[in-house]
């Protein structure tokens, strides 16, 4: 008995670990380079970038100076493109849907028909299903067709600056779709998450891939794991697509109804 409860107690502890949210922002890390990897990839065979576009223009001597830039760079992003640009907007507009909303619930509820205070009250009970506040620190989970369009938005300006720093055109592409990712993160798991994610993107793709920092580890190893790791995903999600078009297909010509 003891033996079976440890194997239980075994199993709900790695169950509960790879059901936690670092487990699936590690997976978006890996999804985030593989797709960086797989988009380079494309665009070298299109003549698009060459090799040498990919190289830092700039080495440091100080190790500490070269990490300190790396992950300083994904938490001053994340705050200046998914909490300036993303987050405070929709903050703002749901925060003064909410207010507003509240005021005339109170001052019109005896004026108001029968009617009216049915519409009212059922979007009401719909601006707040999430808390305006979460927009600020992130994890709200759910986005509508405003979020989509500020997402779009920070990520397109996220891009931007890349290729004003510097970079070529196609950065504008890349980096958007990983500004994307960041921004899933940040809806998903928290402003935290996607700060962690950025930051650990740029010191893989900056440090130990780059090839003119001058690796202190051996970064080809590091490269075939996580690519094998985001083929691994790519492939769990095309499944998982695949498996809900099916089921909706069944549901459609009621299969399941007997």
């Amino acid at each position: 008995l003891i033996k079976n409860d440890k194997q239980k107690n075994s199993r709900k502890f790695l169950q509960r670990g790879l059901e936690s949210d670092f487990i699936k922002v590690m997976g978006l890390l890996c999804f985030n380079f593989t797709l960086s990897i797989i988009i380079i990839f494309i665009l070298q065979n299109m003549g698009v970038i060459t090799s040498s576009s990919l190289q830092a223009d700039t080495t440091y001597n100080d190790l500490f100076i070269e990490v300190s830039q790396l992950y300083w760079a994904g938490f001053a992003e994340e705050i200046s493109f998914r909490w300036l640009i993303f987050g405070l907007p929709l903050f703002l507009i749901y925060g003064l849907i909410f207010l507003i909303l509240k005021i005339l619930h109170f001052t019109s509820k005896d004026s108001a028909t029968k009617q009216e205070k049915n519409i009212k009250s059922r979007f009401l009970s719909k601006i707040n299903k999430t808390n305006p506040f979460l927009y600020l620190i992130g994890g709200w989970k759910r986005i509508d067709f405003i979020g989509v369009l500020f997402l779009i938005f920070s990520s397109l300006c996220f891009g931007y600056t890349h290729y004003a720093n510097g970079w070529d055109s196609w950065k504008i592409f890349q980096a958007g779709i990983a500004g994307l990712i960041f921004g899933y993160a940040y809806i998903k798991y928290g402003l935290h998450a996607a700060i962690f994610l950025h930051a650990s993107n740029d010191f893989i793709l900056g440090y130990l891939i780059t090839p003119n920092y001058g690796l202190i580890i051996n970064g080809e190893f590091l490269y075939l794991v996580l690519t094998f790791l985001g083929a691994f995903i790519l492939l769990y999600a095309f499944l998982l697509v695949l498996s809900k078009f099916f089921k909706g297909l069944n549901h459609m010509f009621n299969r399941y109804e007997k």
